[in-house]
């Protein structure tokens, strides 16, 4: 086009023209936002015809390139792709996707040429023509269609060849009565001599291992080839016949010209063998993360997805849909596998638990719905066994292996069709057998609307693990991976992937920026670490807590960063419309399910405070009741932990024998630790966890028994110092109390609030004091003692004894210590607590409803700490 060079851009609706005379003042033309330019041909008087994909049909444009303005040809309706064009002699021939056609246009008019030669492919993927034939090359099923432009107005169908073993006819032309095309998946050259009916398409040679090239042209008994890794391949010609075969990367030539532009959408990123490699097309580069130094190399096609297993980086590679291997030191990728079917674009590989097979999902060729999962061997790349469809149209994208399941995300997508409107917005996560050895146990929409899981995770909340994922439309959500039950779910955005957790907290991408956070059972809180656009995340091993991204360039190179994440406290809510809700609400926030419960007076506060360090030696949840029956939403509960102990702390006076005997009703053995009264009762509790554990403690906390707050705030400390709790009667020390500390008088004793020091002194027992001038301080100030590196608090309104407890018996089971404050404001100790705390990114659990602790009293928490 004279001295002008016109590139399609992958941005929207993007023509870059470049003057050959002063190429770096490219100017755009902008088309249709939702357009993707895919072929372009000189029309003639300063004028292009463009051939472009769109979401909503394919286009045809003509576009003056003086003035940038350009009118419509035509529109589709069903087909989105006008993959491929050739002008001759006036007439333009292009080809559609979706379900491939085969057009002309001349003279103003377009006219559809013999279907039966495309027939069965979803793209025309290449198309020549010269003044006798018009040939085009299809995809997925590798056929050739032969046209003959003297037998009409609209060129006969003559000949239809298929090349086993080829997908794809990437690119093609015709010189002399003979066509040269390029074919994937194994990029192979090939002729074929358009004037012999008889002939078929001859192999000549494969210049790069699974290439696919972009161009290719006959100049001067040359033939010239340019591969999507920024290869030239070229050869002499004669008859049909090609010699001489060379393949040079740009980079080597001796003279490769100036960069007018360049690509800045990366394909991959990932920490391996104490390097960073990151993905391009058709190349990978190997960086040194701390000189900086890197390595370019080739890698046959587009890395889409990698894990790491065995001391080897696999790798899924577009378009040929294989899988290769990369081992420490080397920059040479190693064959394992080829996904057999129509499969092209791997979605997500894993391997199982055991690190002996290969997991990978993928999406089909364009056109096409409905992808497949397939197992390997990882050592041999032996194909073992392949789902085909096992979610019909949709696409597996997430993997997550255990050992006793396989764990899957999926989209609603067409690759070049829509999917039906009736079939959109229901993306799935289900659970399938071990290695996929069968389909769906039990498979979900975890939330509406959503056309893709852009992520899935396996962690633990509290002593279960859970389903964590993304969607394409905003939310995290979280599942129970038995049995598909929805915990939460939350929008965060308009799109949310790259979900990754690191030492326990969230990275992700949120509408293109990175996030931190914590995902609980009932809240997600996030807030966001960068302001620049994301493209990809991967973690970094240089800390537990470093991830690294690729920050897309705005005309430049991408620039990569590293975080070392280290902020964001956070204030979130356990509540409830009564103390017994706020337990059960508790426990389903730490327990998924548990073998034993702790059944407590809900009015009895010093025994629901003794039973705390039995709770986690038991890893139990504490449940309330009523004394004479036992309330019906605790006794659902136990159903939903699937308990089959309960162990009831108090007497019957407490807890009848009515609810012991509902809870055997159910199944439970129960057993009942009880005394006189409230000293005895600890004593009894200290006992049985030195016989659980079995010895005596490593220490014993002692707190008044008449005034709740000490206790709860000591239970939580005796939990995690392998301790127990008893009780002093203010200043007073009972017997039970007494005689108990003089059979231990070898274990440390730490006395928490001014009433415990002062009786456990005046009893001549040695101990260490924990005090302040309130409840509040008393609190922090044992929080920063025995919890100096705290990152996770439960919180409690001090002037409500019944949260408070649910608030100790979380904390005891988290090894997390327990603050108190009141409704609002925040007490000075707490907010000084919280202030220091921060470094530690500790998580902050909020227990009781916004009466008890108020939303102003949240937020200032997030504030402060953030």
């Amino acid at each position: 086009m004279g001295n002008q060079v016109v590139v399609g851009g992958n941005d929207p609706g993007g023509l870059h023209v470049f003057d050959k005379n002063n190429p770096k003042q490219a100017r755009k033309i902008s088309l249709n936002r939702a357009d993707i330019p895919m072929g372009i041909v000189d029309a003639g008087g300063g004028k292009i015809y463009v051939g472009a994909y769109n979401p909503t049909g394919a286009r045809l444009y003509l576009v003056n390139l003086s003035t940038g303005q350009y009118s419509t040809v035509k529109k589709w309706t069903h087909e989105l792709y006008l993959r491929s064009m050739a002008m001759h002699e006036g007439t333009l021939f292009f080809t559609t996707g979706g379900a491939a056609r085969v057009f002309m246009l001349e003279n103003g008019s377009v006219k559809e040429l013999d279907q039966a030669g495309v027939e069965g492919a979803s793209l025309g993927y290449s198309i020549a023509a010269s003044d006798k034939w018009v040939v085009v090359g299809t995809e997925p099923n590798g056929t050739v269609a032969v046209y003959d432009r003297a037998a009409g107005s609209i060129p006969l169908l003559v000949r239809k060849v298929q090349i086993p073993g080829v997908q794809t006819i990437d690119s093609m032309t015709i010189s002399d009565g003979f066509a040269y095309f390029t074919a994937r998946s194994d990029g192979d050259l090939y002729s074929l001599n358009l004037d012999d009916p008889a002939s078929t398409p001859q192999w000549q040679g494969q210049p790069l291992e699974v290439e696919e090239y972009r161009s290719i042209q006959v100049v001067d008994g040359q033939l010239i080839a340019v591969g999507g890794s920024g290869a030239v391949v070229t050869a002499n010609v004669n008859e049909g016949v090609l010699s001489d075969v060379v393949a040079t990367p740009l980079m080597d030539m001796d003279s490769p010209g100036e960069v007018w532009g360049q690509e800045t959408a990366a394909q991959g990123i990932t920490h391996f063998d104490d390097k960073l490699i990151s993905f391009g097309h058709w190349n990978m580069t190997v960086t040194d993360p701390e000189t900086g130094d890197y390595q370019n190399a080739r890698v046959p096609g587009e890395v889409k997805t990698t894990t790491k297993a065995n001391g080897l980086l696999y790798l899924g590679i577009y378009p040929a849909a294989r899988i290769y291997t990369l081992a420490p030191g080397s920059t040479n990728v190693e064959f394992l596998a080829s996904i057999p079917g129509e499969q092209m674009r791997p979605r997500a590989i894993t391997t199982n638990a055991t690190d002996t097979d290969v997991i990978v999902s993928t999406r089909p060729a364009y056109g096409r719905f409905g992808g497949n999962i397939t197992v390997f061997d990882a050592f041999t790349g032996e194909l073992k066994r392949q789902l085909v469809k096992p979610f019909g149209n949709d696409t597996p994208t997430a993997l997550v292996a255990t050992s006793d399941a396989l764990y899957v995300g999926t989209e609603n997508y067409g690759e070049a069709v829509a999917l039906p409107k009736s079939q959109a917005g229901k993306a799935r996560v289900a659970r399938m057998g071990v290695d996929a050895t069968s389909g769906p146990v039990w498979s979900i929409i975890p939330v509406s609307g959503a056309n893709q899981i852009t992520s899935l995770v396996l962690t633990e909340k509290g002593k279960s693990q859970w389903l964590v994922g993304t969607t394409d439309n905003g939310y995290v959500f979280i599942v129970d991976p038995s049995t598909g039950n929805v915990k939460h779910r939350q929008r965060v955005g308009s799109h949310a992937d790259n979900l990754s957790i690191v030492d326990g907290r969230a990275i992700l991408r949120v509408d293109s920026h990175l996030y931190e956070g914590d995902i609980g059972l009932s809240e997600v809180f996030l807030f966001k670490i960068s302001d620049g656009v994301m493209r990809l995340l991967d973690r970094a091993p240089r800390t537990d807590r470093s991830i690294t991204t690729i920050e897309v360039g705005s005309g430049r190179a991408n620039a990569l960063h590293a975080y070392d994440l280290k902020t964001s406290a956070q204030a979130r809510r356990i509540g409830g419309k009564d103390r017994f809700d706020v337990a059960i609400n508790a426990s389903r926030t730490g327990f998924g399910k548990s073998d034993n419960v702790i059944i407590t007076n809900y009015l009895a506060y010093a025994d629901q405070a003794t039973a705390i360090p039995l709770s986690k030696m038991l890893n139990a949840p504490i449940l309330l009741t009523g004394s004479g029956d036992l309330d019906q939403r605790t006794l659902s509960e136990v159903k939903r932990l699937g308990a089959s102990s309960a162990t009831i702390v108090g007497g019957p006076p407490s807890v009848s024998e009515t609810v012991v005997n509902q809870l055997r009703n159910v199944g439970l053995t129960v057993k009942r630790m009880d005394g006189k009264d409230r000293f005895e009762v600890a004593v009894s509790v200290a006992k049985e966890i030195e016989r659980l554990g079995g010895g005596k403690p490593q220490n014993i906390y002692v707190a008044t028994g008449l005034i709740y707050s000490d206790a709860v705030i000591a239970a939580p400390a005796a939990a995690h110092h392998d301790g127990v709790v008893v009780f002093t009667a203010d200043d007073h020390m009972p017997l039970f109390t007494r005689e108990y500390l003089g059979s231990r008088s070898d274990t440390p004793i730490t006395s928490v609030g001014l009433w415990a020091d002062t009786a456990v002194k005046r009893s001549g027992f040695a101990t260490r004091t924990l005090s302040g001038k309130n409840r509040f301080e008393v609190a922090t100030q044992v929080a920063r003692t025995d919890f100096p590196n705290a990152e996770h608090a439960y919180m409690a309104n001090g002037m409500a004894y019944a949260d408070a407890v649910v608030a100790s018996s979380l904390a005891s089971v988290q090894d997390a210590p327990v603050l108190l404050d009141r409704a609002s404001p925040l007490d000075r100790a707490t907010s000084s607590y919280l202030s220091s705390a921060k470094q530690n990114r500790i998580v902050v659990t909020m227990v009781g409803g916004p009466p008890s602790l108020s939303v102003s009293n949240q937020l200032a928490i997030r504030l402060m700490v953030n």
